[in-house]
C-alpha cells in the first residue's frame, strides 16, 4: 500500500493506492476542482492501443464473421481459369516492295496500340466466337444458363426494363445472343504491353480451363489470318491501281510517238543516230578546217625554220629540226669533219700550207653544197605551205555555206527535239512504272505478316480467380481497419463518458463510482427494490464503494449531506439516490431521504407515505420536519417526500429555513441525502449546492454529451468549496466491472 499526499491550498489530501495496477481501490481525494482548471493531456499512442484493446470483442464480432462470410463466398464462386498467350509486332520486318512503304503507318507505340484496338475489335471476336461456336455454351449465352433462386429476387432486371424506351423493332434473337457472346468476350478478355517493347500479352479467363487456352490461340491465329487477308487485299487493290496507271501512261508514250512521227512526216527533218545532215556535214568540215588550219601554221612555221636556216645557215641542232633530208645530213657531217681537220692544221700548219689550203677548199665545197641544198628544200617546204593555205581556204568557204543552211533548219530542229525530249520522258516515267510493277508483290505471291506468335497459351492447371486464402485475409485486414477506424473515430465524437479515468481525463473531478445497469428478472424485480432483494450484486457493491469513499473523504471535513443531481433529466439520480439511502439504511446507518425535486417530486410516488403538512413549509422549517419525516419498513430508511409539486420553489431554496432544516437533519443523521433537479433545466441545484457537503452529479454512461457535463459542471464552479465527483450510471457489466465491484459471495 503507498500513500500519496497532495498539497493544494494549504490543505493536505491524500490518495491510497494499492500494488503496481493503475486501479484505484480508494481515491477520497477532497480536492475541489472545476473543470477548467485541468487541462486533459493529448492523444498518445499507449491511449489509442487502450482503446482498441478495450473494444476487441467488438472488432473481432465485426472481424470474424465477415471473414467467414468471404471465405464462404469465395468456396461458393464458381472458378475461373487464365491462359496466357503473346505476340511480338513488327520485331522483324518482312518488307514488301514499294507497296510496304504505303501500307505501314509510321510511329511504333502507334502501330502496338492500334494493334491492340484490333485484337479488341468486333470482327476478330466474331470470328472466334463463330471458329468456337460459343453461342452454344451457357457461359457465353444467358439463355442457356439455369435461373437461380436468388437471381429471380434481383431487382435490377425489373428497374432497366422499366426505365429503358421500347424500341420500334424487336431484336433479333441471334443478334442479341452474338451481343452477349461478344461482350462476355470482351470483359473477360486481357490485352497488355509493355511500352519498352514490342510484345502484346492476350490473357482470357474462363470457367473452363482448355476453353480458355482455345479461345487465346484462336483469337492470335485469326489476328494473324486477318492481317494476312488484309495485306492479301491491299496487295490486289493496288497491282490494280498500278495496272490501270501503267495503261494510262503506255497510252501517253504511243501519243507522243505519233506526234513525233507527224512532225517529221511533214517537216522532211530528217534525223540520224548522229543528228540532222546538215550537221554532221557542218561537224566534219569544221574538223577538216581545223586540220587543215593545223597544217597551215605547221608549214608556215617550217618554212620560217628553214629560211631562217638559209639565211644565216643556223645551227645543226636547228636543222636537225627543220631539214631531214638524208643528203644534207650526210654534208653536214662532212663539214664537221673538215671542220675537225681545219682546227688541227692550224694548230700544225701555217695559213699558206697546201694542206691546210686544201682543206679549207674542201670546205668551202661542202658548204656551197649544203647551201645549194637548203635551197631547195626550203622551195619544197614554200610549196607545201602554199598547198595548206589553199586546203584552209577552200575549207572556210564550204563552212559558211553549210551555217547558211542550217540555220534556215534550226527551228525545225528545236520543235523536234522539244517533241522527241517530252516522248523520251514518258518512256522513262512509263519504263520505271513497268519496273516498279515487276517488282511489287502480287496476290498469288504468300504475304508475310507483321506479328508473330512467340507464347501459345496452354491449358491452366489451377484457377485463377478467387484465390480464397487471400480474399479472406483481404477481408480480414479491410474488416479490421475499418473496425478499428471507426472504433477511433467513435472515441473522438462526443458520446459521453465511458469509464471512470475518462471522468476524471475529461473534467478534473473525482470519479465516485460505476453503477451497472440493473438486469431486471421477473416481475416482482424492480428496480425500487433492487438493492434489497440482491443486496450482495455488483450494484450493491458499487453502491457500498461510493459510500466508502465518502467515509474516507469524512476524515479531513464534514461529509454527511450529499447532493445527487444530474445535467439532464432521466439520467438516473433519484434511482441512485433511493438506492444508496436504502441500502446504507439497511447496512445500519441512520439515513435521511429529502426530495428536493419540487417541480417533479418522484420519490412520494416511490414510497408509500409522504408528509401531511405543506412541503414548503417544512422545508422553509416554518413547520417541525421531523413530524413530516416517515420510515422505510423493509429497510428502515427515514424519508421526507411529497407526492405534490411545490409552488414558489425559489423562495423556499433561498430561504435559511432550508439551511436550518438541512443542518439539524445533518446533526441527528449519518447521512442525508438530498434529491435535486437537473442542472441544466433549473437553478434549484446551484442554490441547494451551497448547504450540502458532497455533491455527486450522476452520467449517464456513454449517453450524456460531454460538453453537456462540462456546462452543468461550470454552473457548479461557484462552488468549488465543495467536494465534487461523478457517478457514470447505467454501465455495462462487463465495463462496470473495470470501475466498480462485480460482489462477493452471496
Amino acid at each position: 500500500m503507498a500513500v500519496e499526499i497532495i498539497k493544494q491550498d494549504d490543505v493536505d489530501h491524500w490518495r491510497v493506492t494499492r500494488g503496481p495496477s493503475r486501479t484505484e481501490i480508494v481515491e477520497p481525494v477532497p480536492i475541489p476542482l472545476s473543470p477548467a482548471a485541468v487541462v486533459p493531456p493529448g492523444l498518445t499512442v499507449f491511449d489509442i492501443v487502450s482503446s482498441i484493446w478495450r473494444r476487441r470483442g467488438l472488432i473481432a464480432m465485426i472481424v470474424l464473421p465477415l471473414m467467414a462470410l468471404t471465405f464462404v463466398a469465395a468456396e461458393l464462386m464458381p472458378r475461373q481459369y487464365s491462359a496466357q498467350g503473346a505476340i511480338v509486332i513488327a520485331s522483324r520486318k518482312y518488307m514488301i516492295p514499294e507497296l510496304e512503304s504505303v501500307s505501314t503507318p509510321t510511329g511504333d507505340i502507334a502501330i502496338v496500340r492500334s494493334e491492340m484496338a484490333v485484337l479488341r475489335s468486333r470482327a476478330v471476336l466474331r470470328e472466334v466466337a463463330k471458329q468456337l461456336r460459343l453461342s452454344t455454351l451457357p457461359e457465353f449465352n444467358p439463355s442457356l444458363r439455369p435461373v437461380a433462386w436468388y437471381q429471380r429476387l434481383d431487382p435490377r432486371p425489373y428497374i432497366d426494363a422499366f426505365f429503358t424506351p421500347k424500341q420500334d423493332h424487336p431484336v433479333d434473337e441471334s443478334e442479341r445472343i452474338d451481343s452477349e457472346v461478344e461482350y462476355t468476350l470482351n470483359q473477360n478478355l486481357g490485352v497488355s504491353n509493355d511500352p519498352r517493347d514490342y510484345a502484346i500479352t492476350i490473357d482470357y479467363r474462363s470457367q473452363d480451363r482448355r476453353l480458355s487456352a482455345q479461345i487465346v490461340n484462336t483469337l492470335m491465329a485469326g489476328y494473324i489470318n486477318q492481317y494476312i487477308e488484309s495485306k492479301v487485299a491491299a496487295t490486289i487493290s493496288a497491282n490494280a491501281s498500278l495496272n490501270a496507271r501503267a495503261e494510262d501512261l503506255r497510252k501517253e508514250v504511243a501519243d507522243a510517238d505519233a506526234r513525233v512521227q507527224a512532225f517529221v512526216d511533214k517537216s522532211g527533218y530528217l534525223q540520224t543516230r548522229l543528228g540532222t545532215v546538215s550537221s554532221q556535214q557542218l561537224n566534219d568540215l569544221n574538223t577538216q578546217l581545223s586540220t587543215a588550219r593545223a597544217d597551215r601554221a605547221a608549214s608556215e612555221a617550217k618554212y620560217a625554220q628553214a629560211v631562217a636556216l638559209e639565211r644565216n645557215r643556223g645551227s645543226t641542232a636547228a636543222a636537225a629540226d627543220v631539214l631531214a633530208s638524208p643528203l644534207i645530213q650526210r654534208l653536214r657531217e662532212k663539214e664537221a669533219d673538215l671542220l675537225r681537220q681545219q682546227a688541227d692544221a692550224g694548230t700544225r700548219l701555217g695559213p699558206l700550207h697546201p694542206e691546210r689550203r686544201a682543206i679549207e677548199q674542201q670546205l668551202k665545197d661542202i658548204q656551197r653544197s649544203i647551201a645549194g641544198e637548203i635551197g631547195k628544200v626550203v622551195q619544197s617546204i614554200k610549196g607545201e605551205m602554199d598547198v595548206t593555205r589553199a586546203r584552209e581556204s577552200s575549207l572556210q568557204q564550204r563552212v559558211t555555206q553549210l551555217q547558211g543552211s542550217a540555220l534556215s533548219a534550226a527551228d525545225s530542229q528545236s520543235e523536234y527535239e522539244r517533241l522527241q525530249a517530252d516522248t523520251d520522258g514518258k518512256r522513262k516515267v512509263y519504263n520505271e512504272f513497268l519496273l516498279r510493277i515487276a517488282q511489287t508483290a502480287k496476290p498469288e505471291d504468300k504475304p508475310q505478316a507483321d506479328a508473330r506468335i512467340i507464347s501459345s497459351a496452354v491449358p491452366p492447371t489451377g484457377p485463377s480467380f478467387p484465390h480464397v486464402f487471400q480474399l479472406t485475409l483481404l477481408a480480414g485486414v479491410i474488416a479490421t481497419m475499418g473496425s478499428v477506424a471507426s472504433v477511433l473515430l467513435n472515441d473522438q465524437l462526443d458520446h459521453g463518458y465511458e469509464s471512470l479515468g475518462d471522468v476524471r481525463t475529461g473534467t478534473g473531478l473525482l470519479g465516485f463510482g460505476a453503477i451497472p445497469a440493473i438486469r431486471r428478472r421477473g416481475r416482482r424485480a424492480t428496480w425500487q427494490r433492487y438493492v434489497l432483494d440482491h443486496p450482495y450484486s455488483s450494484f450493491a457493491e458499487t453502491i457500498r464503494g461510493f459510500r466508502a469513499r465518502l467515509h474516507a473523504a469524512a476524515r479531513f471535513r464534514p461529509a454527511k449531506v450529499i447532493l445527487l443531481t444530474s445535467a439532464e433529466a432521466s439520467e438516473g439520480k433519484t434511482s441512485i439516490a433511493l438506492a444508496f439511502a436504502r441500502l446504507t439504511a439497511q447496512d445500519g446507518h441512520r439515513v435521511l431521504l429529502i426530495d428536493c425535486d419540487l417541480r417533479r417530486p418522484a420519490l412520494g410516488k416511490i414510497l408509500a407515505l409522504s408528509t401531511a403538512d405543506e412541503y414548503s413549509d417544512v422545508l422553509a422549517g416554518q413547520v417541525s420536519w421531523r413530524e413530516n419525516v416517515r420510515v422505510d419498513q423493509i429497510s428502515g430508511l427515514h424519508y421526507l417526500v411529497t407526492a405534490r409539486p411545490t409552488r414558489n420553489i425559489s423562495q423556499v431554496l433561498e430561504t435559511k429555513g432550508i439551511e436550518h432544516t438541512i443542518r439539524e437533519a445533518a446533526a441527528e443523521y449519518d447521512f442525508v441525502v438530498i434529491d435535486s433537479p437537473p442542472i441544466m433545466r433549473v437553478t434549484d441545484a446551484l442554490l441547494l449546492a451551497r448547504h450540502v457537503d458532497i455533491i455527486a452529479v450522476v452520467v449517464w454512461w456513454k449517453h450524456t454529451r460531454r460538453r453537456m457535463v462540462a456546462e452543468a459542471l461550470r454552473r457548479l464552479d461557484t462552488h468549488t468549496d465543495k467536494l465534487c465527483g461523478v457517478i457514470l450510471n447505467k454501465v455495462s457489466t462487463q465495463r462496470a466491472s473495470d470501475d466498480g465491484y462485480s460482489g462477493y459471495g452471496k
